[in-house]
């Protein structure tokens, strides 16, 4: 059975369309791989300094109270 020029302008348009959607695809890929290593720094490359910005310990004044339990056997 053979195809109907309608139906291969209609392939011909979908593949056109399909290639432009991967092209676009890959492009942006590549720019955001891009921002990443623009943006991205490794913990081992920072100073001290800013390592010690990243992080805070929490520290709270908490009473502790001890309870004496006598175990009857």
């Amino acid at each position: 059975m053979q195809s109907s020029s309608s139906e291969k302008e209609i392939e011909a348009q979908f593949d056109c369309l399909t290639k432009k959607v991967i092209k676009y695809e890959k492009s942006k890929y590549c720019r955001d791989i891009s921002r990443q290593w623009r943006n991205e720094i490794s913990f081992s490359d920072l100073l001290e300094v800013e390592l010690e910005s990243l992080y805070s310990i929490d520290k709270y004044d908490i009473e502790y109270t001890a309870f004496n339990i006598a175990v009857e056997i």
